[in-house]
């Protein structure tokens, strides 16, 4: 309401309490943002580190401004590139699997997308928690665009997860997908480095694009300090194993590659990492990283 009414100032101004509470007051999650940037940038030293961190709390508070702005008179704009690989990838007439990353927004991006691509059908597969409530509101927002929301909780088996999927996929949309979150610890990951350490990643984004001989296109964006976004994509690969006995290899080698460009695109904004949890703690689950 203040957003509506007031605009971003007002919103601004009291999120700015609130993170910072956070950012004094959650030595772990403090600690675990100090421990990413020494790994993304070794020779800096603990302030410079310090820093980077104070910078992305703050940013995330300004993503979560916009999200309350995107339904106002004077919501954030956008810019976007690599249209070309989406409309290469649906072409094939099977949908395509979209990554998305915690380097980002996922809800403005879903928005942006349904105002580039009305005609494109969407469908979010995401975790769902039992306590949410604001996010729970963003997800209805967005059903009203248009998009399909595909909440998860931990309760509920990977395979029957699968099937709406696959079955969207077929129909010749879009699903995206979470590509560095391991949601609970029963979840399926595979072993990847990142920044020079194995780290956990989920496996059922490969999966569904091989079960469902769909492509899989990496989507990033980004926000500009004038406050607007750009979101692009890259291109299309295939997770086609040429055995049965070699589908975990496939699936290695796709997530490698996705790894790859999110390592890049984290240099390249590194206080706009929004994954406030230990990437390289491994799940308690199950997860493959070798046949």
């Amino acid at each position: 309401m203040a957003a509506r009414w007031g605009g971003r100032r007002p919103v601004a101004f009291f999120t700015w309490f609130v993170v910072t509470g956070h950012f004094l007051l959650a030595p772990g999650r403090l600690g675990h943002g100090l421990t990413f940037f020494q790994r993304l940038f070794p020779h800096l030293g603990f302030w410079p580190r310090l820093t980077l961190v104070w910078r992305q709390y703050h940013n995330f508070s300004q993503i979560f401004i916009d999200r309350l702005l995107i339904d106002t008179t004077h919501p954030p704009q956008f810019t976007s590139s690599g249209w070309h690989h989406l409309n290469h990838a649906l072409q094939r007439g099977n949908g395509a699997v979209m990554i998305m990353s915690h380097a980002g927004n996922w809800e403005m991006a879903a928005s942006f997308f349904k105002q580039r691509a009305p005609q494109t059908q969407l469908m979010l597969m995401m975790g769902r928690r039992a306590t949410e409530r604001l996010e729970a509101k963003q997800k209805q927002a967005l059903a009203a665009q248009g998009v399909r929301i595909a909440a998860e909780g931990p309760d509920r088996s990977a395979a029957m997860a699968m099937i709406p999927a696959i079955r969207w996929l077929q129909a010749g949309g879009v699903v995206a997908m979470t590509g560095d979150t391991c949601r609970h610890p029963r979840q399926r990951s595979l072993a990847i480095p990142f920044l020079g350490k194995p780290a956990q990643f989920p496996a059922a984004p490969w999966a569904l694009a091989m079960l469902s001989n769909t492509p899989v296109l990496f989507f990033f964006t980004n926000r500009h300090t004038n406050g607007s976004y750009h979101f692009s994509f890259h291109k299309p690969i295939l997770v086609q194993p040429t055995h049965r006995h070699l589908r975990t290899n496939a699936m290695l080698t796709a997530a490698a590659q996705y790894v790859s460009c999110l390592e890049a695109h984290v240099r390249r904004h590194p206080d706009q990492w929004f994954h406030f949890e230990p990437i390289w703690d491994p799940p308690k689950g199950k997860h493959d990283d070798s046949e």
